[in-house]
């Protein structure tokens, strides 16, 4: 059964800008592109996705394959969902993320990043227990300080936040912008929310 195919254009005729120490903040109602926005940024589109326009990060133009080698380093995602995180794996180790290297140096990238883990969950109020707990075992708002934490260990130049705070109450909303704000002033990062 040959299933017809279409071509539907969600997000036509943008342009935006995130400079170094800026916060800007898409806008838009359900369904409307923003995630679709975020994960093109990221390099993320389905096979069948036709993508056209210009991305330029750090003054280079980038491809689907330069975003992606950016995904994670010098670009990161605070996602909406705390679905994002692997149930079957312990948090400290989805925040400290795969070491990079061999040998030697790949030991040394894991130390590395279990001693840049530790020193954000002291910085966001993350008990040390918290690393070795599976996400099912943590609150809404210690997922989400988690996530923040696994986006910014490896000190991005962007972060972009898919409505970071969804689902949460409203203290704990406060304390996640505020958390993000704080990372923007002290680091120089841009925010996209």
């Amino acid at each position: 059964m040959d299933v017809p195919q279409r071509e539907v254009e969600v997000i036509r005729s943008l342009s935006l800008s995130v400079h170094e120490g800026e916060i800007v903040a898409v806008v838009g109602a359900s369904g409307s592109g923003k995630t679709l926005l975020a994960d093109a940024v990221l390099g993320l589109f389905e096979s069948n996705a036709l993508v056209r326009g210009r991305i330029w990060f750090d003054g280079r133009p980038m491809d689907a394959a330069a975003l992606a080698a950016e995904r994670g380093r010098g670009i990161a995602l605070v996602p909406q969902s705390v679905a994002s995180l692997d149930p079957l794996m312990r948090v400290g180790r989805q925040v400290e993320g795969m070491p990079r290297g061999r040998g030697a140096a790949r030991r040394a990238d894991a130390a590395r990043r279990r001693a840049r883990r530790a020193e954000l969950f002291a910085r966001y109020g993350l008990a040390e227990e918290v690393a070795r707990l599976y996400p099912h075992e943590l609150s809404g708002g210690m997922l989400q300080r988690a996530m923040v934490a696994a986006a910014i260990i490896s000190e991005p130049k962007l972060l972009i936040c898919d409505e970071p705070t969804t689902a949460l109450d409203v203290t704990i909303q406060e304390g996640i912008l505020n958390l993000l704000k704080k990372i923007n002033r002290e680091k120089g990062t841009g925010i996209m929310f």
